[in-house]
C-alpha cells in the first residue's frame, strides 16, 4: 500500500513489511504471559488491520500538514526502493517517497499476580528522494496505550485491542507526517533547561515544584487557555524568522490514574493564541493540554513540536525512542539512551507525564 504526493511535497508508502539469572527468568515469564495475551486477543489479525490502516492515516495527517497533495497507492511494489518504481514516481510529479515498515504490535507486562498489559505499536519510516532514490531521513516511531488487565484486552472479541491498536496506529502516522512533512522536532536536544518544550504556555501556567511543574488549579469549568503566539527556533528559543501563515493546534485530555487516554478537546488551525473551553469540564478533575504552532517558511509547511513540560514526571523505557537530526538533505538517526531522555530532546510522546496539567474546581 502506498501514497504519493506532488513535487516538493511527499509521496508515502505503507507496506508489510537478586541476580541476573532471577531477572532473566522473570523477563522470560513476563514475555510468555504477554505472548499468551496476544494470542488470546487475536493480535495477529489486529496487526494486519493496523497495517492496512496506516497508509490511510498517514495520508490524512499529510493533508492536515497543509498544501501537500497525496495519492494513496494500495498495491505497492515488492521493493519500494526499486529504482524503476522510484523513477516512475518522479516522472509522475512526485518529489519524495515515504516508506513505512510496520506497524508492529506487541503486548508487554512486568508480570506478577496483578499483572497489567501494555499494547506497544512501533514502525520504522524512511524518506526517499525520488530524484536519485537516496534515503535522506529515517525515523523509528513508538506509541504505547494505557495498561489493562488481561480480561479487558480479551473480552468482547478483543474489542479493546482493536480500538487501542487503531488509536496507536493513528499516533504513529501522525509522528511520521510531523517528522517528514512538518519537521516538527528539535534540530538538536536543547540542554538549556527551558521552561517548556515547544510553544510556551501562558495561562494556566503551572508553578515549579521540587520534581517539576506543580499542579495548577483553575477557577472555572470553562477555563481560558493561552500560549506564546510567536514560533521560536528550537535550538535558541529566539523568534523564528520568516514564519508566515501561523496557525495553532490544541489538544486537551482528561487524565485518570496517571493516563491521558481520553481526548476531550481538539482544535486544528486556530487563528489566535488563545482558546476558551466552550463545553464545561468535569468538576474536581485533572486535565492535561498541549498546543503547537504550524506555519510556513519559504512556502513550506513547518511546525513546532507539541508543547510539554521540561520535566519527565513518570517512568520511561529508554530503548523505545529514536531521534532524527536533519542536516540539509542528510539525516542522522540517534538512539536515545537515558542520558538523552530530556522532554525537549528525544521524547516525542504526549503521555500524561509530559503534559502541562491543571485541575478544575
Amino acid at each position: 500500500m502506498a501514497a504519493a504526493a506532488g513535487p516538493g511535497a511527499l509521496a508515502a508508502v505503507a507496506f508489510m513489511g537478586a541476580g541476573a539469572a532471577w531477572l532473566g527468568l522473570m523477563a522470560s515469564v513476563a514475555n510468555d504471559m504477554a505472548a499468551q495475551v496476544g494470542r488470546d486477543a487475536g493480535l495477529a489479525a489486529v496487526e494486519e488491520a493496523a497495517h492496512e490502516s496506516i497508509g490511510l492515516f498517514l495520508d490524512e495527517h499529510i493533508g492536515i500538514a497543509g498544501g501537500t497533495r497525496a495519492a494513496l497507492i494500495r498495491d505497492g511494489p515488492g521493493d519500494p526502493y526499486d529504482p524503476a518504481f522510484v523513477r516512475a514516481l518522479r516522472e509522475r510529479g512526485y518529489g519524495s517517497l515515504i516508506v513505512v515498515h510496520g506497524p508492529k504490535l506487541d503486548f508487554f507486562t512486568f508480570a506478577g499476580p496483578d499483572a497489567v498489559y501494555f499494547l506497544d505499536a512501533r514502525a520504522h519510516a524512511r524518506l526517499v528522494d525520488t530524484a536519485d532514490g537516496r534515503v535522506v531521513a529515517a525515523r523509528n516511531v513508538f506509541a504505547q496505550r494505557r495498561p489493562r488487565p488481561q480480561a479487558e484486552w480479551t473480552r468482547d472479541d478483543a474489542r479493546s485491542a482493536r480500538v487501542e491498536a487503531e488509536a496507536a496506529t493513528r499516533t504513529l502516522a501522525e509522528r511520521i507526517a510531523d517528522t517528514f512533512v512538518l519537521q516538527a522536532f528539535n534540530a538538536a536536544p536543547p540542554y538549556r533547561n527551558p521552561p517548556s518544550c515547544g510553544v510556551e504556555h501562558r495561562e494556566p501556567r503551572s508553578g515549579r515544584g521540587f520534581s517539576g511543574p506543580a499542579m495548577q488549579r483553575v477557577d472555572s469549568l470553562t477555563p481560558r487557555l493561552a500560549w506564546d503566539p510567536v514560533p521560536r527556533a528550537p535550538e535558541s528559543g529566539a523568534a523564528l524568522a520568516g514564519a508566515t501563515d501561523v496557525r495553532y493546534d490544541l489538544r486537551l485530555w482528561r487524565i485518570r490514574e496517571g493516563h491521558a487516554d481520553e481526548l476531550i478537546v481538539e482544535r486544528i488551525g486556530l487563528a489566535e493564541p488563545v482558546h476558551r473551553i466552550d463545553a464545561p469540564l468535569a468538576p474536581g478533575a485533572t486535565y492535561g493540554w498541549s498546543v503547537r504552532a504550524r506555519y510556513r517558511v519559504q512556502g513550506r509547511p513547518r511546525a513546532a513540536q507539541w508543547s510539554r513540560t521540561e520535566a519527565i514526571r513518570g517512568p520511561m523505557r529508554a530503548d523505545q525512542f529514536a531521534y532524527v537530526v536533519l542536516d540539509g538533505a542528510v539525516a542522522q538517526e540517534i538512539p536515545c539512551g537515558h542520558e538523552r531522555l530530556l522532554s525537549c530532546g528525544c521524547v516525542d510522546s504526549t503521555a500524561a507525564a509530559f503534559l502541562w496539567q491543571f485541575t478544575t474546581p
